[in-house]
């Protein structure tokens, strides 16, 4: 009995416990509305195409992208794994007009 009021204490105090430095919780690592409304506008054939390039393309191949230079091509291999396109705008310096440049890189190419 004693052991079961000491966990139900301990549980109690736990999501108090949690500081600055715990990791970020799913729905804070959300993307912006924008970037995901970007996002909807690539066909299911798009999405995997940059997602593809993202994941697995070569340095190279993403500074083909306007605006990506080779900083960034590093940053954003050093950051894969990706499951979403929007999971690239979590990389420093890729924001809202990097992501559209994106977009509209895969949607020139077929």
């Amino acid at each position: 009995m004693k052991r079961w009021l000491w966990l139900g204490i301990f549980c109690a105090f736990l999501p108090i416990t949690q500081g600055a430095d715990s990791p970020p919780r799913p729905a804070e690592m959300r993307p912006p509305a924008m970037i995901e409304a970007i996002a909807a506008t690539l066909s299911p054939a798009e999405r995997d195409r940059l997602l593809k390039l993202l994941g697995f393309g070569q340095k190279a191949d993403l500074m083909a992208i306007p605006g990506i230079g080779e900083g960034k091509a590093e940053a954003i291999i050093a950051a894969r794994p990706y499951f979403r396109v929007t999971d690239v705008t979590r990389v420093k310096g890729i924001g809202q007009s990097l992501f559209v440049a994106m977009v509209e890189h895969v949607k020139k190419r077929p």
